[in-house]
């Protein structure tokens, strides 16, 4: 994963997500992985890069 050069990499799976962040932490890397959710939520907040706006109507909670 660290190979890849991703700045946030992400998972769907919570213990995934637990084990990933530990063995990162255990090693000293600061890179830290969020859960896919967390990424839309952002997207939603910050409103488009670039993209088609999505009016709040049509977000689902």
């Amino acid at each position: 994963m660290l190979e890849t050069g991703a700045h946030v990499p992400a998972a769907v799976d919570n213990s995934c997500l637990m084990n990933i962040r530990g063995r990162l932490a255990k090693d000293g890397h600061t890179v830290r992985p969020v859960h896919l959710v967390e990424i839309l939520a952002r997207s939603v907040e910050d409103g488009p890069q670039g993209g088609v706006p999505v009016a709040r109507s049509e977000v689902v909670r």
